[in-house]
């Protein structure tokens, strides 16, 4: 069924109330109606305003929402600094396991290229045998420097390293860089988790 846009619009027209005159007009064409809609235009802001002026308190109103925006800024601060620190700890944690995976290598192939003493008698068999565990350690340093987040290439080249260290002074640095960086990332573990704390403390007072 057909609706006269003219009458309807008229109808509308008279059913308005009085005050409300000074409004633009609701057009009768659906086209007009349909552009009508799309603007962006406010006539009773003042009218609004007029009603909401008696109870706005603008002193309270300005407080709630500085301390919402502080508390929204303070919220986003924490949760960026906390990723930061979780990132920089993954970090520390892989270049930890990636040195001790070195060592373990470094190990591995002093091990493997020792000859044993003929004074070992019937042990002369526990240079091949240690040569085994310590490449066995090597492995398992390697698979667990993967599982930390480094990129195989990397733990591939620092095997290789370490393979290639045969001098005591060799071992003495790859000994000296890995328990650097264990003591690194113990160090950032530790601090994530104080701040964590003093985070979760935080929440639960506020």
């Amino acid at each position: 069924m057909q609706i006269d846009a003219q009458k309807a619009g008229s109808r509308l027209k008279g059913k308005l109330p009085l005050r409300h005159s000074k409004y633009e007009e609701m057009p009768a064409i659906p086209e007009q109606a349909m552009e009508f809609l799309s603007r962006t235009w406010n006539p009773s802001s003042s009218d609004i305003l007029e009603i909401l002026s008696p109870r706005l308190n603008v002193g309270q109103m300005r407080t709630i929402l500085r301390e919402y925006f502080l508390d929204t800024f303070s919220f986003t601060g924490r949760r960026r600094r906390q990723r930061r620190d979780d990132l920089r700890l993954h970090s520390a944690q892989a270049q930890a396991a990636v040195s001790v995976a070195q060592l373990a290598a470094a190990i591995a192939g002093v091990v493997s290229a020792f000859e044993p003493r003929t004074s070992l008698g019937d042990n002369g068999k526990l240079g091949g045998e240690l040569a085994s565990a310590a490449a066995l350690v090597a492995t398992v340093c390697a698979e667990a420097a993967e599982s930390a987040g480094a990129h195989r290439p990397r733990v591939t080249s620092a095997v290789n390293t370490g393979l290639e260290s045969r001098s005591p002074a060799e071992l003495l640095t790859l000994t000296a860089a890995a328990a650097t960086c264990l003591r690194g990332a113990a160090a950032l573990k530790l601090r994530a988790a104080d701040v964590r704390g003093i985070g979760t403390a935080a929440s639960g007072h506020g």
